[in-house]
């Protein structure tokens, strides 16, 4: 039994609430569970009980075992001088505190609902990588609908402390931050590090420099990349390199640790194509952070970030190698894979700061189609409805941080079920 389990029993009141005594005999009423303590210390505090007549108010600390209180040396530390009740799951020993007084102690197992203990029980021992996959398809849609909102508010939440960490390295600069943000996206999975430090080794304020022309703009990307260090018999190559050795010394450019992976991906993924985009990109839309903060409509969004490669990459996919021709745009899959992971939390974040009214950003994401990826599939095949793009982050954030961690002590569904008789 892991001391979570006592924490949410004891926390949400998960047990027989009359007529209970300590392990001295003593009787017991809750007036007040405390609050959980996060930080060094009791597990919670300003906790209120009354024992006989008495009513203490104090600290209270969780064990699996009674005798754990003095496995972690919890006698020898003042820190635990005010609890008032030892909350435990097995009374094994008799406790003293730091006055060698009886630690009033409260024994769970025997009062807390036998279903409660087997669902728990169920739930810890499934090997699926999503625990309760035999129950999810018995939850009512309409549950399931309500806590896909509120999963996507704590995605949202989350990436918006990323987003907000990164805003105040740039000193508040939100143009700087969205090219760093649009940077990983562009990198995807294989390369999203590798782009991310090519966001640092080319500073928005050089590209800013660069927008109004294009081949400086993308000698910019492609030699802070490293990939303008070969020898090409090739006008479009050479005339890069050489436009990027001259922008090298024009902004006094440091020589970067970039390393590019071709590997394990399509090519049309490949950084070469999608360092041309994101220069057409900025190229094409020279307030590329005011339209996007200020659009509404999603076709809106696809007028702004459908964009070709240069013709250069219509007939290649590297330098100095031909391929199929045909244009190299980027597709609405990734208009929908940059609005989700960059312009829908920053804009979010961008509401927040300036007090603007987010409930219309969230939307977007009903109007946005599911993802693909292997963690959609997983929950679709369990009943779990994934039709759009808000239903897809929900999916992922409840893999992610919940199933994966087997929190579902934490997890809304995880609690239904606990409670299923």
């Amino acid at each position: 039994m892991k001391e979570d389990f006592i924490e949410y029993i004891w926390r949400y009141r998960k047990y027989q609430t009359k007529s209970i005594t300590t392990t001295q005999g003593d009787s017991l009423t809750i007036l007040d569970v405390g609050i959980v303590n996060s930080n060094a210390g009791p597990d919670f505090f300003n906790t209120r009980i009354r024992i006989n007549d008495q009513v203490w108010a104090g600290t209270v600390e969780l064990h699996y075992k009674a005798s754990d209180w003095y496995v972690h040396k919890h006698h020898l530390n003042n820190m635990y001088a005010n609890v008032i009740l030892h909350v435990v799951w097995i009374s094994d020993v008799e406790v003293f505190d730091n006055n060698n007084n009886i630690l009033p102690t409260l024994e769970l197992q025997k009062i807390v609902a036998p279903n409660i203990i087997k669902n728990y029980t169920t739930l810890l021992s499934v090997k699926s990588e999503i625990p309760c996959s035999k129950q999810l398809p018995s939850i009512s849609q309409e549950f399931i609908a309500i806590y896909v909102e509120k999963l996507l508010i704590k995605r949202l939440e989350r990436k918006a402390i990323y987003i907000q960490s990164i805003l105040k390295k740039n000193n508040n600069n939100w143009e700087a931050t969205l090219y760093h943000l649009l940077c990983g996206a562009f990198g995807l999975k294989v390369n999203k590090q590798a782009f991310e430090t090519l966001s640092q080794a080319l500073p928005y304020d050089v590209v800013k420099k660069g927008i109004a022309n294009l081949l400086e703009l993308e000698s910019l990307l492609f030699g802070q990349a490293n990939l303008l260090s070969e020898q090409y018999d090739c006008s479009c190559y050479n005339d890069l390199k050489q436009t990027f050795q001259y922008q090298k010394h024009k902004y006094n450019l440091t020589s970067s640790l970039v390393k590019m992976n071709f590997h394990r991906m399509r090519p049309s993924n490949f950084p070469t194509i999608r360092l041309s985009q994101l220069a057409n990109l900025y190229f094409n839309n020279k307030q590329l952070f005011n339209s996007l903060m200020h659009a509404k409509t999603i076709s809106e969004y696809y007028d702004l970030l459908k964009v070709n490669a240069t013709e250069y990459w219509d007939n290649h996919y590297t330098f100095g190698k031909q391929s199929k021709t045909f244009k190299k745009s980027i597709s609405k899959v990734f208009v929908h894979h940059i609005l989700i992971n960059v312009v829908i939390p920053l804009k979010f974040v961008y509401s927040k700061a300036y007090d603007m009214d987010c409930y219309n950003i969230i939307q977007l994401y009903e109007l946005l189609p599911a993802e693909k990826n292997s963690i959609v599939d997983q929950f679709k095949s369990r009943s779990f409805n994934v039709q759009n793009a808000k239903q897809s982050q929900a999916a992922i954030e409840l893999k992610n941080e919940y199933c994966d961690h087997r929190a579902c002590l934490k997890c809304e569904i995880g609690n239904l079920l606990l409670n299923v008789k």
